[in-house]
């Protein structure tokens, strides 16, 4: 599976065209013109952030998701246990292959098993929710952030699309899974 990079990459882009990059760009631009006067410029990205790294959902069904996501992870889990090669590791490394590679074989059993789950976005408190809230229960704050970021979901949605388009048979998965399991 590809890597995403999740940081924002309209980072620099929006410090660029910043109210307070303006205003700066805006007053040196005056003083190397002499006493012309000023205009400034409204910043054009106040937007939120467009790349979607910033932006959270959460499942819309989360039971019958991770019901559906249950089940494939049994059923991925039994496929382990019954190549042959598998069986004859040690213990302390059959644990070390299955805690590396259970995300991607979760993945790939959901393409297999043709689950899909939709996603709602999840709302950001305010700036000033954030503030006022700030002092209180810092834990608490921090476990519920509110979601995964909606790059990370739309990597994994257009995995799913791209094996579900290519029609891979049930031995073409095993051999997937194969490659997954023992990749180093």
């Amino acid at each position: 599976m590809a890597y995403f990079d999740s940081s924002c990459h309209c980072s620099s882009e929006r410090r660029q065209n910043s109210i307070l990059y303006s205003i700066l760009k805006n007053d040196s631009q005056s003083a190397q013109l002499g006493n012309q006067p000023r205009t400034p410029r409204l910043a054009l990205s106040m937007r939120a952030c467009a790349c979607g790294s910033k932006r959270k959902v959460s499942l819309r069904s989360p039971q019958t998701t991770c019901k559906a996501a249950s089940a494939v992870l049994v059923k991925t889990l039994k496929f382990v246990k019954n190549v042959p090669c598998f069986r004859e590791l040690p213990v302390d490394d059959q644990h070390t292959l299955v805690r590396s590679s259970w995300a991607p074989l979760l993945v790939l059993g959901m393409a297999q098993d043709r689950i899909d789950f939709e996603t709602s976005e999840t709302q950001e408190p305010s700036m000033l929710q954030r503030i006022l809230t700030s002092g209180q229960d810092k834990q608490d704050n921090q476990s519920n952030n509110g979601g995964v970021a909606l790059t990370d979901v739309q990597g994994i949605k257009m995995f799913l699309r791209k094996c579900w388009g290519l029609d891979i048979s049930t031995k073409e998965y095993a051999y997937l899974k194969g490659a997954i399991l023992f990749n180093p």
